[in-house]
């Protein structure tokens, strides 16, 4: 429906819900009248106006359905009055061209029952205020089993549009993600050169989250893959400590006589943790590692596989307290000194927003700063006052 959406061919009465708001929000009589019938139902109460979607809209078609559900009393009234007042007995007005009934009101709460998973999906994945980007796989996983779920539950012979809706629905969820969820490291392109499947990026984030560690063997029922995953960033974290320098543990003699003679040959200060009892070697090849090793210390490919075991086993974190995200990077701040080559991949990693809808949101509110009123605004304004405005929470006003 959302590919053919200039030709609608979605449900009977989804169609007709969308006839009927198009033409309520296109009429001020119309509107009117459904204003009225609220008042009468509700004297005391908020009037609502019903809302349209717009296939550039995220869950717009949700939020469609929930509001003309929402408002069905109200709606039933309407035409209730729009009949009584008819100019002819037998000629029905425009506006109950559009009526529904009340299979038509069923057909919808079993659409909104069904849109419910992927409302609640996006609202999670477009947050800016927590990491997201952990969560992907997961809720792609639990996604599949909504859907089946309703499938499933769907009767077969009273709802035939249904269950046809829902197997174009997992049709083309199978389509982007796959039958069956599977890592690899390799992005793989579909029609149009879009992204099949979940990013690598994703499940490396969701390994490296404390708090979503433990759904990976849900998520990947083959074994080898979750090793084949481990062993990535087992690489991932091997290449960044060649790059950066090789944290040891030395005792205080060795500590001062390395850092001096690193400090003579590369007058490039690298910092120190908070301890102030590591280390950080020149860049060197493999063969130049060996041959400097300090004795008694480990490769430092032994060093990562340790931290990676360690970690994996390793108590993580809750997801939610009280109805809110726990912070994996403040986890990680933490225990960094625990997992000294891991915690900068995870640092980055989990950095990535699963969504562009933050980014998205700068746009806009960039686009309500800079009005006809204000163009004259000097563009190191602009930046300082989108800064502003994305960090309002964190500022004592």
């Amino acid at each position: 429906a959302v590919a053919n959406y200039a030709q609608d061919t979605s449900l009977g009465c989804l169609k007709k819900a969308r006839d009927l708001v198009s033409h309520i929000n296109s009429s001020t009589a119309a509107n009117e009248k459904l204003a009225k019938a609220q008042r009468m139902i509700n004297p005391t109460g908020y009037v609502y106006k019903l809302l349209q979607d717009d296939i550039t809209r995220w869950f717009s078609t949700f939020t469609l359905v929930q509001r003309v559900v929402k408002l069905e009393e109200s709606i039933k009234e309407m035409f209730r009055q729009e009949f009584r007042n008819r100019t002819s007995v037998n000629q029905a007005t425009l506006l109950e061209k559009y009526s529904l009934s009340d299979e038509d009101f069923d057909g919808l709460r079993n659409i909104l029952h069904v849109l419910k998973p992927l409302q609640s999906a996006q609202k999670a994945l477009e947050g800016d205020k927590y990491v997201s980007i952990s969560l992907v796989p997961y809720i792609i996983h639990q996604l599949r089993i909504e859907l089946e779920g309703c499938l499933g539950a769907a009767n077969p012979d009273t709802q035939t549009d249904l269950i046809s809706l829902l197997e174009q629905m997992i049709d083309d969820f199978n389509s982007r993600w796959g039958d069956e969820l599977s890592y690899s490291h390799q992005t793989r392109r579909g029609d149009r050169n879009r992204q099949m499947g979940i990013h690598a990026y994703s499940y490396w984030a969701m390994a490296l989250d404390p708090r979503t560690k433990k759904y990976l063997p849900k998520i990947l029922m083959n074994q080898q893959e979750i090793r084949r995953l481990w062993k990535d960033i087992e690489e991932s974290c091997l290449e960044e400590a060649r790059a950066t320098g090789i944290p040891r543990v030395l005792n205080d003699e060795e500590d001062v006589d390395v850092e001096v003679g690193r400090i003579e040959e590369n007058p490039i200060v690298r910092p120190r943790n908070r301890c102030g009892a590591a280390s950080f070697f020149p860049e060197s090849s493999d063969e130049e590692m060996e041959d400097e090793a300090v004795p008694g210390a480990l490769p430092v490919q032994d060093i990562v596989s340790n931290e990676i075991r360690k970690y994996e086993s390793g108590k993580g974190l809750r997801l939610q307290t009280k109805g809110c995200y726990n912070c994996p990077l403040e986890w990680w701040r933490a225990h960094h000194l625990d997992y000294p080559h891991i915690w900068k991949i995870a640092e980055q990693i989990l950095a990535i927003p699963a969504t562009s809808a933050p980014s998205e949101r700068v746009f806009s509110s960039a686009a309500n700063i800079v009005d006809k009123k204000r163009v004259r605004l000097k563009p190191e304004n602009v930046d300082l006052l989108v800064f502003l405005r994305g960090n309002k929470d964190f500022v004592d006003w």
